[in-house]
């Protein structure tokens, strides 16, 4: 009831930040007519309105680095900004006389973070708190909009981390959930409207985490998901890649992880690493080992244990489920769950010069195919969901 209630009100804000009052203009991107300076910056201002993430602007280590706005004839209402460094709470300020007046405050949870605020036209700046130390800061892309009603397509504004995950996606880098998953996120986050938590344990570089958010926000993800800090480092093994990720670090993060979003079902890579990646096998394994160990009240956790129903890898000698991401999804206008994991993977903008492609059916790493490697609720017998078995009442659509 709690969750649901929360679930309300926050849509009601969604809402209404999405559609303003009745009739109102959609908010236009004026971001081009707009000037940007940092004090002692270390590149080119252009950066920001490239629309390249691999490319920001930053500035030097600062105790209170700021970023200057001159707008243009237009006043501006919102601001989007996608880190390109190290996420820093700022304020929106405009000069008052000899003094600035802060007009909005953003925390700096996510990667991508909107924050809107009464017409400005002139002078303004975003000062970052660095809590005392000396930061640097660097933007990756900034829009800057008019009054009106935002595009969501651009504009992803993040729900916090699910409290209560129905399916749970674990794989190793940004790009896997839609390379080997397939359509797994698309069907149940967008089509059947479930709460699907993803999380990454690695992720390369900054620009690869607005690269995995705008991949799952197009696949209808509206919470956000988890990126581990592990470090992206060649392995060859997993006993390799335990001399670079502490084995009991790893277990402690998906103990904690498995006992704070509670998910019904888990979802990762297999055994195999797919073709052989020691991260992803490493993944595999510990995924077996810490679904146990969360179920039982020990040192690994102080969080109350949980008990996830159904734990599945992809691929395996013997699949026991295959899915069917070729049927049509009426949340994305008939395109189909592959379809949908193709188009997420065009949003990893880096990763598209590589050889990877999202793995097709009957072909090598099948998407399509999983196997139920731990249950509680017995084995599948019909297939084609991965939540068969689950009684109605344990999933987040039972009583919308």
């Amino acid at each position: 009831m709690r969750n649901n209630l929360r679930r309300l009100i926050f849509s009601c804000v969604l809402l209404l930040c999405l559609c303003g009052f009745a009739g109102a203009e959609t908010a236009r991107d004026v971001t081009q007519e707009c000037a940007f300076r940092f004090a002692y910056a270390c590149s080119s201002s252009s950066y920001l309105r490239d629309r390249n993430n691999e490319t920001m602007f930053e500035c030097e280590s600062l105790l209170e680095p700021v970023l200057h706005i001159t707008t243009g004839e237009t006043k501006l209402s919102a601001i989007y900004l996608e880190y390109g460094r190290k996420r820093l709470p700022f304020e929106v300020q405009i000069k008052e006389e000899d003094s600035w007046r802060t007009i909005a405050r953003c925390e700096g949870n996510y990667a991508q973070e909107y924050v809107s605020f009464p017409p400005v036209q002139g002078e303004m700046r975003l000062l970052f708190k660095t809590n005392g130390y000396a930061e640097k800061v660097g933007v990756s892309e900034i829009y800057c909009f008019s009054e009106g009603k935002i595009d969501p397509s651009i504009v992803h504004l993040w729900q916090p981390t699910a409290e209560k995950a129905d399916l749970m996606v674990v794989v190793a880098h940004p790009d896997d959930e839609v390379l080997w998953l397939g359509g797994c996120i698309p069907y149940y986050a967008g089509e059947r409207n479930m709460q699907v938590a993803v999380v990454y344990f690695t992720c390369s570089h900054p620009f690869r985490e607005i690269e995995l958010l705008n991949c799952l926000w197009h696949l209808g993800v509206r919470t956000y998901p988890l990126v581990g800090r592990f470090q992206d480092v060649k392995a060859n093994s997993v006993e390799e890649t335990y001399q670079k990720w502490d084995r009991d670090e790893v277990n402690a993060y998906m103990v904690d992880t498995l006992r704070t979003l509670r998910p019904e079902v888990v979802v990762t890579h297999g055994f195999d690493g797919e073709y052989g990646h020691a991260h992803h096998k490493t993944i595999a394994y510990a995924l077996q080992r810490t679904v146990q160990l969360a179920a039982q009240q020990n040192e690994h956790s102080a969080l109350p244990a949980w008990q996830v129903k159904k734990l599945y890898h992809h691929g395996g000698e013997r699949p026991t489920t295959v899915m069917d991401w070729d049927q049509p999804l009426t949340a994305f206008q008939g395109r189909t769950g592959y379809e949908m994991a193709c188009e997420g993977f065009l949003k990893h903008a880096s990763q598209t010069r590589t050889w990877y492609t999202v793995a097709k059916r009957h072909k090598r790493w099948d998407s399509y195919v999983y196997s139920l490697t731990a249950s509680t609720v017995g084995e599948d017998a019909i297939g084609g969901d991965l939540f068969e078995n689950i009684p109605a009442e344990c999933i987040s659509t039972y009583n919308k």
